[in-house]
Parts: C-alpha cells; sequence; structure tokens
C-alpha cells in the first residue's frame, strides 16, 4: 500500500516537472518569437529605409542626368555660336583685307595726285627766285628793286623780269626788329634763273640778303627736314643739291638711314647735275 502511494507521489513530480519545462519552453519559444519579431521590424525598418535612400538617390541621379543633358546642349550651343563667330571673324577679316588693299590703292592713287599736283606747282615756279632780307620800302616799286639789284650784283643789264613783288605776312618781327617780306620774281627767261642761282653763293657772300629757290609747300617742309643732313654733309666737302623735293649727295638721292643712299635715275641725276 505504502508502496502505491510513494510511486503516485512520484508520478505526480515528474508531471509537475514535466508541466514547468513545458512552460519555460513556450516561454523561451515566446521571447524568442518575440526577439525575432522586433529584429525583423528594425530589418523591416533598415529596408523602408534604404529603400528611400536608393529613391533618393534615384531622384538625384535623374536630376544629374538632367543637368547632364542641358550642359551638353549648352555646350553644343556654345559651340555652334564659337563656331559662328569664326566664320564671322574670318568674313570680318577677308573684308578688313580688302579694305586695307582699298585703302592702300586709294592711298597710292592719292600719292599719285599729290605728285601730278605738286609737279604742276613746280612747273609754274620753275622760273622764280626768292630774295630774302632786302629792306622793305614805304610805296616801293619792287620791279625796279629787283632790276637794280640784278644789275648791281650779277651785271644783267638786259635782265627780263615778268613779275615781282612781296610774299607773306607784313609786320613780323623777331628780336624786336621787324622782317621785311620775301621778294618773289619771276623771269622772263630760265636761263637768267639759272645764272643767278650758279653765281649767288659766289656774288652775294658778303651780303646780308640771299637768293633761294621759290619753292612749293611740300618741298620747303621737306627741305627744313633735310636742312641738318644738308649742312653736314656741306661741312664734309660734299656736293649738296635740293630740287624738286629731293636732296642729292654727291649725285646721288639721299634716303633714310635705315634705308641708305640710292642711285638716282637718268632723270634724277639730270635734273641734279642741271641745277
Amino acid at each position: 500500500m505504502s508502496t502505491n502511494i510513494l510511486s503516485g507521489e512520484t508520478d505526480l513530480n515528474s508531471l509537475d516537472l514535466a508541466e514547468m519545462e513545458e512552460k519555460d519552453f513556450r516561454l523561451l519559444i515566446l521571447q524568442n518569437m518575440k526577439a525575432l519579431f522586433v529584429k525583423a521590424e528594425r530589418i523591416c525598418d533598415n529596408q523602408d529605409c534604404v529603400s528611400r535612400k536608393l529613391d533618393s538617390l534615384e531622384k538625384k541621379m535623374n536630376n544629374f542626368d538632367v543637368k547632364l543633358t542641358e550642359q551638353g546642349k549648352s555646350i553644343e550651343f556654345a559651340h555652334a555660336e564659337i563656331k559662328d563667330l569664326r566664320n564671322e571673324c574670318k568674313q570680318m577679316a577677308t573684308m578688313s583685307n580688302g579694305l586695307k588693299s582699298t585703302t592702300e590703292k586709294q592711298s597710292q592713287n592719292m600719292c599719285l595726285v599729290q605728285d601730278r599736283v605738286n609737279n604742276l606747282e613746280r612747273k609754274q615756279k620753275e622760273r622764280n627766285i626768292r630774295i630774302v632780307g632786302i629792306e622793305e620800302k614805304k610805296d616801293e616799286n619792287v620791279q625796279k628793286t629787283v632790276c637794280d639789284l640784278l644789275s648791281h650784283h650779277f651785271k644783267l643789264d638786259d635782265v627780263e623780269i615778268e613779275d615781282a613783288y612781296r610774299f607773306g605776312t607784313k609786320g613780323v618781327t623777331r628780336n624786336g626788329k621787324q622782317l621785311p617780306r620775301h621778294i618773289v620774281v619771276t623771269m622772263k627767261r630760265a636761263e637768267d634763273r639759272l645764272s643767278i642761282m650758279r653765281s649767288k653763293g659766289t656774288v652775294l657772300k658778303d651780303e646780308d640778303f640771299f637768293i633761294t629757290d621759290d619753292l612749293i609747300d611740300a618741298d620747303r617742309r621737306r627741305r627744313d627736314e633735310l636742312k641738318p643732313v644738308m649742312e653736314k654733309a656741306r661741312k664734309d666737302g660734299k656736293k649738296v643739291v635740293f630740287k624738286h623735293g629731293k636732296l642729292y649727295i654727291n649725285n646721288q638721292v639721299y634716303r633714310e638711314p635705315n634705308k641708305g643712299p640710292v642711285s638716282p635715275s637718268v632723270s634724277e641725276t639730270a635734273a641734279s647735275t642741271s641745277s
């Protein structure tokens, strides 16, 4: 009897232990499942976050593609503008070269016209001389004054004068002294003028007046520019002649120092020797 009772208690204890172990196991399972649910939720949250980040990244990529496309279009437009500008520059360069060529031709034509005008003026003055330093008197007879001067100094009693007159601004002073105006004389015969011009240096070397060419304005300016060169050449004992806007030194046409002297042409040589 007692044995049965003991065995019954043992069965009860074993049953209770089994029930307790089952509860603990279920509890453990529940805890593990809760932990798994929490992890699953975190994973879902992470997935959502990753998904949002991927969406944002995709949007940025799309925006970047749009901007890149726009920049590509801008670059293409800029290239097209540069190409157009280059074409315009080429056209302008062509027009500029054409204008330059036209301007050069016009300049050459102007020089030719000016040379012809100068030659016409020289032709009008080829029988002229200019007398500088003769005292100016009131109511003077200029032509008689010139005839007396040429007769007295050059012994030209039969000289014929076509015209003689004072030229320049009256009343010009220098150092407080009034300067007489120049006398421009036109000879009837070219040989009389040539005789005067050849002998004037010797005849008038001790006088307080002098005779010079009646130059046109262009030739006078050129002579003034070359005056230092002419004076130096004369000091060096060289033959100096200025005629028709050109300076001849020892029968050679003077050029600028960087160009050097050039041998004169036949007509230029004849012109220089005739003076």
